[in-house]
């Protein structure tokens, strides 16, 4: 089986590091963008299994009109989107729109609630490695000690 390809939007180099080492460590094949241009050069030519787009891309304005404009222009909106922000508040829970395309993390996040909800969007069973009993299905809710940017890559 191929692997899933995982393009990653966020104007945080940190966090398109740490994700792209943790997601590759995983099996996914992950490219990541920095702004629009990149995003948009990476989601028509590498045609992704999933985007996690940051909400809020620094000078280039919004990720989700980014995101209008690219599926306007022809991008698959099939495609399932996990949006993130520092924005949206600290301690939340991940919100699922209805119909499963779409997510909202907060950042900071736990990464084992986010490699579930990838897991799902793409089709693939629950997470291997030890993962399999994280996040909802252990009960787990999120906690400020989940910090992404504090997690040992």
């Amino acid at each position: 089986m191929q692997p899933k390809k995982i393009l990653v939007v966020d104007d945080e180099w940190s966090v398109l590091e740490l994700l792209r080492i943790k997601l590759s460590k995983r099996g996914f094949q992950v490219d990541t963008a920095r702004n629009e241009k990149e995003f948009r050069d990476h989601a028509f030519r590498g045609k992704p299994d999933l985007l996690i787009l940051d909400i809020w891309l620094g000078n280039d304005g919004g990720g989700t009109e980014a995101y209008d404009r690219a599926v306007r222009d022809g991008f698959d909106a099939t495609v399932p989107v996990i949006f993130i922000s520092a924005l949206v508040d600290e301690g939340s829970s991940p919100k699922r729109a209805a119909g499963g395309r779409f997510a909202l993390y907060g950042k900071p996040f736990d990464f084992d609630l986010l490699l579930e909800d990838i897991h799902h969007l793409t089709g693939l069973g629950p997470p291997r490695e030890g993962a399999v009993q994280t996040g909802a299905a252990a009960g787990h809710h999120f906690d400020k000690g989940d910090d992404i940017h504090k997690e040992a890559v």
